[in-house]
């Protein structure tokens, strides 16, 4: 049996396949799904048939529950297409760090791991409120962490792991010293320069 296994699979095309084959084994003979393949969600077209008569298969839950049951029957000249996840693999990092940006998630990461690889907090950061958002559907969660309370009781390996697709806001504190000499310089600037006006009208 010859059927196409397209999208997100290593290597996509026609591939030949036992009659009794599953789509496990189909997407086997295309060297396997990429990591950014959506497995709850595998499309498949019959011959003959358009996308809109297309039907969709959750291959998660039978990799997950191994119901043979679940599987759909395949067919010669099918075609099996791997959709992209909509799920990002990514965390954003925002706000008062020296890099901000998208990272890739490590296994176990936490939230001191990723904005150490976005180059840690900056001078302006307000480590006692950093912002977690994340979660789909029902499981969203939106979450203040006192950072600086972890730091400073030595304990960086309990603060909360990450997931995909996570957000981290590092807020700017409301007053830096940085911030408080620019005001003075700028005090100064026109002290000055009233002085020199001041004087130049005397004359």
């Amino acid at each position: 049996m010859r059927l196409y296994v397209l999208g997100q699979v290593k290597r996509p095309g026609l591939v030949s396949i036992s009659p009794q084959a599953s789509l496990q084994e189909a997407l086997l003979a295309a060297e396997g799904p990429t990591e950014m393949a959506d497995l709850e969600k595998v499309k498949i077209v019959h011959k003959g048939q358009t996308d809109e008569d297309a039907s969709y298969f959750d291959l998660q839950k039978f990799l997950s529950t191994g119901n043979l049951d679940i599987l759909p029957h395949l067919q010669d000249g099918d075609r099996i297409v791997v959709l992209a996840s909509k799920k990002s693999t990514l965390v954003k990092v925002l706000g008062a760090v020296n890099k901000p940006g998208f990272y890739p998630m490590a296994e176990n990461a936490s939230v001191f791991d990723v904005l150490y690889l976005a180059g840690g907090p900056s001078p302006e950061a307000n480590l006692s409120r950093v912002r977690l958002m994340g979660g789909f559907g029902e499981t969203k969660y939106d979450t203040n962490l006192d950072f600086q309370k972890f730091v400073d009781a030595g304990k960086t390996e309990e603060m909360p792991l990450i997931n995909p697709g996570d957000v981290i806001i590092v807020y700017q504190k409301t007053f830096t010293w940085s911030k408080a000499l620019t005001v003075v310089r700028d005090i100064v600037t026109l002290v000055t320069a009233w002085l020199v006006i001041t004087q130049v009208a005397s004359k």
